[in-house]
């Protein structure tokens, strides 16, 4: 068991994570204390979808608390759709600084504001005068190079941020390539506020390494993780379970039901089953000719059959 009372977190991922995962995986797996949603992006005018906010509705979401995540580079826009999202009910939100895909941080969104120190600053300056909220921050490293977030905390430390969850990778990376323990570890030691840890804890041995290396960390986030073992944090806490195929499979058909009930068309949904099968793939060691055979399903019901069929 472990001493250290540690807080996990599921992280955003983007066409995974909505509310129909959330619930669905916190139901049959369980282990997660709080769940960032994808994000938000706001869009000029004081605009946003409405289809992301609306999966954030109550109805939706009493499975696992939630923070919302904004993506947005203009500071009314911001303010307009969190204040919207504190009448929902979020008191906390979370402004996403590290996307590292580049057609949100080649305009200044996501990762690509961590060099833009003086546009962040007053930002946030508007922002925390004008929402009710807390805001917590999800982030990188840097841009193209280890450190570059170091100016950026400087900037951070102005504001009572909640906390802030940091990614050990550049955006250039994306998820390729080692995350950076030691810039991590200095970007730790400049902050003023609260640290969450996210990056390739994929492994309980994983995640002792990253606890041994930042002993002074006690949050942390999961991603990929959980869909290549679901029973991650169980095997971390340190709970008796035992690998059971049954409990996969009523995942995926409370999952598909889940879908269905909110209204996705069938293809949508096939679309989502095949990614969450490909990680179970990869993590449960299938043969690729069932691999093969989940890309090739054209129907929901077929491709639930040849999963529920896989013997691991």
């Amino acid at each position: 068991m472990m001493k250290t009372k540690h807080t996990f977190y599921m992280a955003p991922m983007l066409g995974i994570t909505d509310s129909c995962f959330r619930s669905a995986f916190t139901q049959c797996f369980g282990g997660f204390d709080l769940g960032i949603s994808p994000f938000i992006r706001t869009l000029q005018g004081r605009r946003y979808k409405a289809s992301s906010v609306n999966d954030l509705h109550d109805q939706y979401n009493n499975e696992l608390i939630v923070q919302p995540q904004i993506m947005s580079n203009q500071a009314d826009d911001f303010v307009h759709l969190a204040s919207h999202l504190f009448d929902m009910g979020y008191h906390t939100i979370n402004f996403n600084m590290g996307c590292p895909v580049p057609t949100a941080a080649g305009r200044a969104r996501g990762a690509g504001l961590i060099k833009e120190l003086d546009r962040v600053d007053r930002l946030l300056d508007h922002v925390f005068e004008n929402i009710p909220n807390r805001l917590s921050v999800k982030t990188r490293i840097g841009l193209d190079h280890d450190n570059e977030l170091l100016p950026m905390i400087k900037v951070f430390n102005r504001y009572p941020l909640h906390e802030v969850m940091i990614h050990p990778r550049t955006a250039k990376q994306k998820y390729n390539g080692s995350v950076n323990h030691d810039a991590f570890h200095s970007a730790c030691k400049a902050l003023d506020h609260q640290v969450v840890y996210s990056g390739d804890l994929f492994s309980k041995e994983a995640f002792d390494h990253a606890v041994k290396r930042h002993p002074y960390i006690n949050k942390w986030m999961f991603g990929r993780g959980i869909l290549w073992d679901p029973y991650l944090l169980q095997k971390i806490r340190g709970e008796n379970f035992s690998l059971n195929p049954a409990q996969k499979n009523e995942f995926l058909l409370s999952l598909v039901d889940l879908y269905r009930r909110k209204g996705l068309s069938d293809h949508i949904i096939l679309t989502k089953i095949k990614t969450i099968l490909f990680y179970f793939g990869v993590g449960f060691g299938y043969p690729r000719s069932v691999i093969r055979g989940f890309r090739k399903s054209r129907k929901v019901d077929d491709l639930l059959r040849l999963s529920m069929n896989v013997v691991y």
